[in-house]
């Protein structure tokens, strides 16, 4: 209402804009239609103009009755704002910009965002995520004008004064001298300001139609690229260009000037960049960044792992580990790329790869080599590749390293013939002011792409942004020195680093190895300003994030390398490493006491809580870490084709529609999801399972034949042993652990009783039934859309029984082991009782002894069906044969009696 909001809106997806008319009724009436058609959808009225009170009025009751939403954008003063109705105070997110001080405020780039704490707390994270934190300079200048009183008027008009008629001071007075004169000399001055002023309106005119032929061809001129720019601003010094900065606030040419003139600057310290193809972005990398991502067509990008997110930038984001000792692993990368291009051979359109050189997190400078390796052959395959430069040559020196930019590389072999143009044109720089000259709070990043259409589209995007203003004026200050001050600046930036980076280092140097006892080290990084603490001896089973937060508690800030880790390798070589920081203002002797005080308290944290690890480690028979051993068990040939049935069976139920799941996640991207990812993944874990079963089948048996089953038979005499409640007593008394019981898990307990089934069955060499693989489908076909994994209370018992099973097979593998593990006795349960029946425990327990029944029986029919001689009681037999009626009956008790209870 009253707003007119940028196309790329329109194009984001699931987000439906609907315009209102302009006269105020029409468009809450139609607003009034929209809601009604979809009265289940939320919807966000956004409000450019500030509504009359009949309006207001109106817009309350829509509210009220339907989920509407306001977002005011029209600097309405509180107490006109819609926040201030009754019940619409959450209702409400008013964005108001600096033009609520003083209208020639209204162009700076400072947003104030009011509303619901919650809907801040979100647009807060979105804002770090995409922006990062707001923009200090800004900030900065904002807080300047406004307490200097700079900005004016709030209307920006002064009011009219009174104008004096000048006396009469003649000679000879008469009667009437005083008014009379002053009069005529009115009438004079009117008459000949008119004849002025008709001149005037002429001369005007020619000489605006002489500026716009002059501006046209000056622009003509500028735009040719031999062409050398002119800085309008080269001989003002800072304090003129900030009162010029600050009158021309609300002036979108000036600050268009500034812009050019602070690429200019910039581009001439960085030649490597082409000033027509670069371009000013505010919001830092990340914000360049998610402009690509969402916006240019960037789909998925491929970056190195330890990387700095770039989840918030991209939909998709592949991660490639580095090697073990960080360093560039080129060959993972074209694999990666060769494998997603041989997927779908237009991938090279919607793709990239992104290199972060010098690294943020691990510190390290990638071989240059290895870097114009993969950067040819990714060029050659026409992939876009992103140079997401935050730290050009910034690293703990006395020199600049002289680290060669992507841009530089590739210039390097279009030189030397190994590529061309157009294929090195599909680098994209994304160059970030405010970290590499010290200027992190001021949000800068300067960008080149030399793509013709994606810098069509980037710009498009990047014109609707405004600048931070404040933060260009700074940068371009600094750009606009000679070359020499520049390099010297950089310089004293990389030997302040050093400086600190040496302090760590000292800081471990000086620590006795009796108060190091763990192994802490600190490695400098090779580039960027990310030292690595290493704890090498770190136990087994600690975490990082354990520790972290304990020192976060104690007012220490430090972050574990694993949390930028987004794959298996990468896990596994950031576990014993934090990310370190050389920023900060802490001079080097306050640097190092805290330094040495961060090392101590963390070796006694670490002493403290590996006391509470007792991790058991124990020798596994080789017949059970060898993988494939399941082959020679009875059987094991027929999991393939039960695996390969339920495969068919879940590509038939996706082709077929999948009926049974709602029509609303039945979406392409997700059917293709569940065959493509998640049934192979599901089908793996139980083939696994399936082979470590039978290898434990295989090594049993092998053990009694070889022992002539001695082994087997105390395992039996342990089976049947006719306890006393005393032993038991006294034994629960002494129980090592308890297992939890919780009604709590990521998978469906119906598909894993179906393969629990499906696995005994072949197992024990029976035939599978013809339906149990489709049941089997559809259960994993369900549980991808989560529909079966939400459990009621009977079904926890199953639940037991499957946790139950787990557990018996991880005893035997530990008994195969050598180790003589302590029998589990007893599960434990964290109800709070509210909203269970009282007969749930009852049933947990009597579903676990109906098990043990059900198994000790078949254990009993299968010794007297070998053993005419075991001397089994007939009358027990007579009852086992029963056992299946008698726990149906109590079973339908049980059953009874919870829902009586509910």
């Amino acid at each position: 209402m009253g707003a007119t909001l940028p196309d790329y809106l329109a194009r984001i997806p699931q987000i439906q804009i609907y315009p209102l008319p302009g006269v105020e009724r029409e468009a809450v009436a139609q607003l009034s239609r929209a809601l009604a058609e979809e009265p289940g959808l939320p919807n966000f009225l956004v409000m450019g103009v500030v509504p009359g009170e009949e309006v207001r009025r109106s817009l309350r009751h829509v509210s009220l009755e339907n989920p509407l939403f306001f977002v005011e954008i029209n600097n309405a003063p509180n107490h006109l704002s819609l926040a201030r109705e009754a019940k619409l105070a959450d209702r409400v997110l008013r964005f108001l910009t600096p033009a609520i001080f003083s209208p020639r405020l209204g162009k700076l780039s400072t947003v104030f965002v009011a509303g619901n704490a919650d809907y801040l707390a979100a647009m807060e994270a979105v804002h770090f995520q995409l922006k990062g934190t707001p923009s200090a300079s800004e900030a900065e200048l904002l807080s300047y004008v406004l307490e200097q009183k700079l900005a004016g008027e709030a209307d920006g008009q002064a009011d009219p004064s009174i104008v004096l008629d000048p006396p009469y001071e003649g000679l000879t007075p008469g009667v009437n001298g005083d008014n009379i004169l002053p009069a005529l000399s009115r009438i004079i001055e009117n008459r000949l300001s008119a004849i002025v002023s008709g001149k005037q309106e002429m001369i005007e005119k020619h000489v605006e139609g002489y500026t716009r032929k002059a501006e046209a061809l000056l622009g003509r001129m500028q735009a040719h690229p031999a062409m050398p720019r002119m800085d309008q601003f080269a001989t003002l010094s800072a304090n003129v260009l900030l009162q010029e900065l600050i009158v021309n606030a609300q002036s979108e040419e000036w600050q268009s000037q500034l812009l050019q003139s602070h690429l200019q600057a910039f581009i001439r310290h960085h030649p490597e960049y082409r000033l027509r193809n670069s371009l000013v972005v505010s919001g830092s990398s990340r914000t360049a960044l998610g402009l690509l991502g969402f916006h240019c067509g960037i789909k998925e990008v491929v970056v190195t792992d330890l990387s700095w997110t770039y989840e918030h930038c991209f939909p998709s984001v592949c991660a490639v580990p580095l090697t073990p000792e960080f360093a560039l692993d080129a060959d993972a990368i074209i694999g990666t790329v060769r494998e997603k291009l041989a997927r779908d051979p237009r991938w090279n359109l919607s793709g990239a790869v992104a290199i972060n050189n010098p690294h943020n997190a691990t510190g390290q400078v990638f071989d240059e080599q290895e870097l114009a390796r993969l950067l040819r052959w990714l060029l050659e395959h026409d992939v876009f590749v992103v140079d997401d430069l935050s730290y050009q040559n910034v690293a703990p020196s006395t020199l600049l390293p002289g680290i060669k930019t992507l841009r530089q590389i590739a210039d390097s072999m279009v030189r030397e013939g190994l590529l061309g143009d157009e294929q090195a044109d599909r680098v994209i720089t994304v160059h970030s002011v405010s970290k590499t000259d010290c200027l992190a709070g001021a949000r800068l990043a300067v960008v080149e792409i030399r793509h013709e259409e994606m810098s069509r589209r980037f710009r498009a995007i990047n014109d609707a942004i405004l600048p931070n203003i404040a933060a260009v004026y700074l940068t371009y200050l600094f750009y606009r020195n000679d070359i020499q001050s520049a390099r010297a600046y950089w310089r004293l930036r990389n030997r302040i680093l050093l400086e600190r980076v040496e302090t760590l280092m000292e800081a471990v140097k000086n620590l006795p190895e009796e108060r190091n006892p763990f192994g802490i080290v600190i490695t400098p990084p090779k580039g960027s300003m990310y030292p690595l603490m290493i704890i090498e001896k770190l136990p087994s089973g600690l975490s990082l994030e354990w520790l972290s937060s304990g020192l976060a508690r104690q007012g220490i800030g430090m972050i574990p390398l694993g949390t930028f880790a987004r794959t298996e390798q990468g896990f596994e070589t950031g576990r014993k490493a934090f990310r370190l920081t050389l920023g900060g203002v802490d001079p080097v002797p306050a640097l190092l006491k805290k330094t040495r005080r961060v090392l101590i308290d963390l070796n006694r944290m670490i002493s403290e809580e590996s006391a509470n690890y007792n991790r058991r480690v124990f020798k596994v028979p080789a017949v059970l870490a060898r993988r494939g051993g399941a082959v020679q068990v009875p059987g094991s040939e027929r999991w393939r084709p039960v695996e390969e049935e339920i495969v068919r069976r879940c590509e038939a139920l996706v082709k077929e529609g999948a009926s049974a799941i709602p029509v609303e996640l039945r979406q392409r991207q997700y059917l293709s999801a569940f065959t493509k990812d998640f049934v192979p993944e599901r089908l793996a874990l139980f083939r696994r399972r399936f082979e470590d079963r039978a290898t434990i089948i295989g090594e049993l048996t092998r053990r009694a034949v070889a022992d002539q089953g001695k082994e087997l038979a105390e395992i039996l005499g342990r089976e049947f042993h006719k306890d006393d409640f005393a032993r038991r007593e006294r034994v629960f008394q002494r129980r090592p652990y308890d297992r939890t019981v919780h009604p709590t898990q990521m998978y469906s307990i119906q598909t894993e009783a179906l393969f629990e089934r499906i696995i005994g069955l072949i197992l024990r060499n029976q035939d599978v039934p013809l339906a149990l693989p489709g049941s089997a489908a559809g259960e994993l076909l369900r549980e991808f859309f989560a529909l079966n994994v939400a459990i009621n209370s009977t079904e926890e018992s199953e639940e037991l029984i499957l946790d139950l099973d787990s557990l018996l097979a991880a005893e035997q593998v530990a008994g195969l082991s050598g180790r003589k593990e302590p029998m589990f006795l007893s599960f434990w349960g964290d109800w709070d009782g509210s909203n269970r029946p009282s007969g749930q425990g009852h049933r947990l327990i009597a579903s676990v002894l109906v098990e043990n029944v059900t198994r000790l029986s078949r254990l009993v029919r299968l010794v007297a069906a070998r053993d005419g001689s075991s001397g089994v009681d007939p009358k027990l037999l007579g009852e086992i044969e029963e056992l299946s009626d008698t726990n149906r009956r109590f079973t339908r008790l049980l059953n009874e009696i919870t829902s009586l209870t509910h």
